[in-house]
């Protein structure tokens, strides 16, 4: 290839000059020595030519331009179709690991060290969408290899050398599960020890996938499968699980899979099923370091025992190496696998919902993929950041850039919605129904062969684990957190999904995580509308009126909430609010057991203020936590919020001890009476997460000092009278921001007998706090405490947000 091309344009090369050339393609041989061990790059300058062979064409253009103008170009170029010794060495929709250079004895990696052995010898992964990989030159028994993306790496010639020449191996336990081509694959134990032979007591290679230099426990199955049954599996075990159907560890045949997770390391474990009940398994053990027969319970005893599945595969005809495509199944989304091949759609791409369900989808291979988001090509990273500011800026910038990487189709502002009338499933974010440009959304509803779905009920139906849940008009945020932490600090494995901004969703850690864990989820009312959620552990702080405007009535939200402690079973526990009327009443409809808190102690089980302690009780056993002053997050309601958590942990396993400790550690969260700073001896606090008239006054409530309070924001027709009535009791000074909420709280005030507050109005909240220093004394407490909707995101920049605001008024900036 290239021989016989005409010569470059430029001077003629004069043979002083092939010196330095040759000197030049010398370097460029060692470099791409060093990086593949041997590259095949042979080129030399010789009577005004560059002759010799190379891989690819970058690497001829490469010889070229070292070479300069003048020289005719005769190289002969591997990749190029038609060269020997090429050919296409995997099927479509097949796998492998490639490695940067050939592995030898004293190369292998170290077992010890996961990271820095995938890091020196794993090159990449050739995966279902994309093409074969292509061998390109051998070395002894292994393959050079190039994958799609143009890596170079190597093979080992046993890993390849039977799809290559189109072999087939049968394989009598193989039996066909449905019409074409799709085989469940299941098999005698004696056709599985023979089988075997030959593999047992292989050497334990991480990242290994040739007998001869050793297997782990995912190659080891791929193997197996290949050379007795002509089937390839994938080669890592996530793609293994996705690739078969759930099975009953009593259901266990020889043949299938069972899957655990490491007790010790953050990596997942395959073994393969010799008996019927899966009672001895066959699997490569990183632990003995060599393929080998265990019972389960020793394997167990390794490894958290994950569940079965049984491989439903296709196998390849005899004449050719292509694998047939699954159709697509039935849609079930206890099984996401089953989304492969349906037209799926999300919508909130940027939003922390609609990223996390994009990745989760792409992670169990469902790439028929339409992500919608409302920004433009040029808003959508600035909408991304907004959405994950709980992510550090590194972390940001790379699930930003991953999510962008992923094979899907995007439809931004332009084509926001686009193709989705032909949607099977649809996947939405929460308050979806809030945006008129979602009107197309609420006809498809009607529709009964569309599916929709949303983050919160993946939760619910992918945890392989207890969920407690919490939901409540006020203190859910602080009382998920709080919770959470309880949890985390127990030592139990845990999972927590927030709807404060700053939690990052952990969607593509439910499937495969530990069965001994707690899922700790925040569920708001918008979550609840379309959902059916069954948590072991239901949460409600108190139901008080808000959304009206979203639900049509008071009544009709409170149903809503009534869902959450309505789907515990009756194994499980509701914890709800005694000193809350409406959370209370919700008691008529558990069907587990319930368990009041309250800040009015009584003679029951419960976790209740008493004495100004907070104190557990339950089943006999009193358990005093810790005095309510030594809380660390102030006002009557945090005591609330604290023994709702406090008791929800108790029920989720959480030690007394434990929960002893943590209650008094915890600071709150984010945006919840939030120190941010202290100037000229007035002390500055964030509360821009009340958002409404109760939490608004709970913030209130929360100090002795006098108060000037900053309020203001979107009008919903709330009931101001209660707020109002405190604030002039309380408050020496009413910040009010120009705005509809705003001015309604301050009507409110005014309406209410008595000497109240001074009442000033600010164009905004950065005017509000240049005021201070001069409405303000020595003592006083400056809140931020809106009361209203819609000032939130107005406010969250955290170069805009109201602590950047008093730091800039500490340093006189402002």
């Amino acid at each position: 290839m290239g021989a016989g091309r005409k010569r470059r344009p430029g001077v003629s090369v004069m043979s002083s000059s092939v010196v330095p050339v040759n000197a030049r393609l010398e370097a460029l041989r060692a470099e791409y020595e060093a990086r593949y061990a041997a590259a095949l790059f042979d080129v030399r300058a010789e009577n005004g030519a560059l002759v010799g062979d190379v891989l690819l064409p970058g690497q001829r253009d490469e010889a070229l331009r070292q070479a300069g103008e003048g020289f005719e170009d005769r190289i002969r170029v591997l990749s190029d179709p038609g060269v020997e010794p090429l050919s296409w060495a995997l099927p479509v929709n097949g796998w492998t690991n490639v490695l940067r250079a050939p592995l030898d004895s004293d190369a292998r990696p170290a077992i010890e060290d996961f990271d820095s052995a995938l890091a020196a010898h794993l090159s990449t992964q050739a995966t279902a969408d994309q093409p074969p990989m292509r061998v390109l030159a051998p070395r002894g028994a292994w393959r050079l290899v190039q994958l799609p993306d143009l890596t170079l790496g190597w093979a080992h010639d046993s890993e390849i050398r039977t799809v290559a020449r189109g072999e087939s191996h049968p394989w009598e336990g193989v039996k066909r599960a449905r019409e074409g081509d799709a085989l469940a694959v299941t098999a005698s134990a004696q056709e599985l020890l023979d089988g075997l032979d030959g593999l047992l007591g292989r050497p334990y290679i991480l990242g290994g996938a040739h007998p001869e230099m050793g297997l782990d426990c995912s190659a080891f199955v791929q193997r197996l499968f290949w050379e007795r049954a002509g089937v390839l599996l994938p080669k890592h075990t996530g793609d293994q699980r996705r690739m078969g159907v759930r099975v009953a560890r009593g259901a266990v045949e020889p043949g299938d899979l069972l899957f655990f997770k490491s007790r010790d390391r953050n990596f997942s474990h395959v073994a393969l099923a010799l008996e019927a009940g899966g009672e001895r398994l066959a699997h490569a053990s990183m632990r003995q370091g060599k393929v080998l027969v265990q019972s389960f319970e020793e394997v167990k005893g390794a490894y958290a025992y994950l569940g079965a599945r049984r491989p439903v595969l296709f196998v390849r005809a005899s004449t050719h190496t292509r694998i047939h495509s699954e159709p697509a199944r039935p849609i079930d989304l206890n099984h996401p696998e089953t989304l492969v091949g349906h037209n799926v759609h999300v919508v909130g791409m940027a939003g922390a919902e609609g990223a996390a369900i994009v990745r989760f989808l792409a992670g169990h291979g469902v790439t028929s993929v339409t992500a919608h988001d409302f920004s433009t090509p040029d808003t959508f990273e600035k909408n991304f950041r907004l959405a994950h500011v709980g992510l550090k800026p590194r972390e940001r910038a790379e699930a930003l850039r991953d999510l962008l990487s992923l094979p899907i189709k995007r439809c931004l502002r332009d084509e926001y919605l686009s193709g989705i009338e032909s949607a099977r499933v649809i996947f939405l974010p929460q308050g979806w129904f809030l945006y008129e440009n979602n009107a197309p959304l609420r006809a498809l509803r009607a529709r009964p062969d569309v599916v929709f779905s949303q983050m919160t009920d993946l939760y619910f139906r992918l945890a392989p684990c207890p969920v407690a849940a919490v939901t409540g008009t006020n203190g859910k945020s602080t009382t998920t957190k709080l919770l959470a932490d309880l949890v985390a600090a127990s030592g139990k494995p845990f999972l927590y999904g927030g709807n404060e901004r700053r939690s990052v969703q952990m969607l593509d850690r439910v499937r495969g995580f530990s069965a001994d864990g707690v899922m700790v989820l925040e569920v708001s009312n918008r979550q609840l509308m379309d959902l059916d959620p069954r948590p072991h552990v239901a949460v409600v702080t108190n139901v008080t009126p808000d959304h009206v405007d979203e639900h049509g009535s008071f009544e009709a939200y409170r149903e809503v909430k009534r869902k959450l402690p309505a789907g515990v079973s009756a194994q499980g526990f509701a914890v709800l609010n005694r000193d809350n009327e409406i959370a209370w009443s919700f008691a008529s409809s558990v069907r587990g057991r319930v368990a009041p808190f309250g800040l009015q102690a009584e003679e029951r089980d419960g976790a209740w203020l008493r004495d100004g302690w907070l104190e557990l009780r339950w089943e006999g056993e009193t358990h005093r936590i810790c005095p309510a002053s030594a809380l660390k997050i102030p006002g009557r309601h945090n005591i609330s919020n604290a023994l709702a958590a406090s008791m929800a942990a108790f029920l989720c396993g959480v030690p007394v001890e434990t929960i002893r400790d943590e209650v008094p550690r915890f600071e709150g969260i984010g945006l919840r009476l939030q120190p941010v700073g202290e100037v000229g001896g007035v002390r500055y606090f964030n509360d821009l997460k009340a958002t409404t008239p109760e939490a608004a006054l709970a913030g209130v409530e929360a100090f002795e000092a006098p108060l000037l309070v900053i309020v203001g924001g979107g009008d919903k027709g709330l009931d101001y009278t209660a707020l109002a009535r405190r604030l002039v009791e309380r408050a020496r000074h009413l910040l009010v921001l120009d705005s509809p909420g705003g001015t309604r709280i301050a009507e409110a005030v005014r309406a209410v007998p008595g000497n109240g507050p001074q009442i000033t109005t600010h164009a905004d909240l950065e005017s509000a706090v240049e005021a201070c220093p001069r409405l303000a004394r020595p003592g006083d407490v400056v809140l931020l405490s809106p009361g209203c909707p819609g000032i939130f995101s107005m406010y969250l920049d955290e170069n805009k947000g109201f602590g950047a605001l008093v730091r800039a008024l500490s340093k006189g900036s402002i």
